[in-house]
């Protein structure tokens, strides 16, 4: 867990990283062709429910007409409100930073679908690196998942928090992943 990983040792093992643009050594339990059918699926999914609803039917309205409700992003959360929104019979306007790019699986995302987040928890640094998922970057570029051994000219970065940065959110890069609190939470 606590050491590093380079793209080649990840595919090598049949492993994908949940890093969008090289590996910050995190494995997840799936194998990369599990990880590429889920991601089609969930993609699937999403095109389904869309075609099925009615706001899909709905014509389209100009933005002179005005709008009921603005919506930000297309995740698993503004997409739903926009949706029952719209059921409901107001008209929506959803407003998504990102294109309508799709990942293509394997774990490794463009970079024009990712917003790449380091977040730290404490404004002190040591109790940030107590944290057994803490990124650091050492200065060639790679990246140290874990608080030991930590190469000696590597900076803190914090936890990472990868999001999706295109239709649908961070579903299309989470492969709608759950992460369970400790106990102690």
């Amino acid at each position: 867990m606590c050491q590093q990983q380079t793209p080649a040792d990840i595919q090598e093992a049949c492993y994908v990283t949940m890093e969008p643009q090289g590996c910050l050594g995190l494995r997840t339990e799936f194998p990369v062709q599990a990880t590429q059918i889920i991601g089609r699926l969930c993609q699937l999914i999403l095109f389904v429910f869309l075609l099925l609803s009615p706001v899909a039917s709905a014509p389209a309205q100009s933005a002179a007409d005005g709008y009921d409700y603005i919506v930000i992003g297309s995740g698993p959360g503004g997409g739903l409100i926009a949706v029952n929104l719209a059921k409901a019979g107001y008209s929506v306007l959803i407003l998504e930073a990102g294109d309508s790019s799709v990942a293509s699986g394997g774990g490794q995302y463009p970079p024009s679908i990712t917003w790449d987040f380091f977040v730290k928890h404490y404004e002190e640094d040591e109790r940030n690196k107590k944290n057994n998922f803490v990124t650091w970057r050492a200065r060639d570029g790679s990246y140290w998942v874990g608080n030991k051994n930590v190469p000696s000219d590597a900076k803190l970065l914090g936890i990472y928090h990868p999001r999706g940065a295109t239709v649908g959110g961070s579903s299309m890069i989470n492969a709608m992943a759950t992460l369970l609190p400790t106990d102690s939470d």
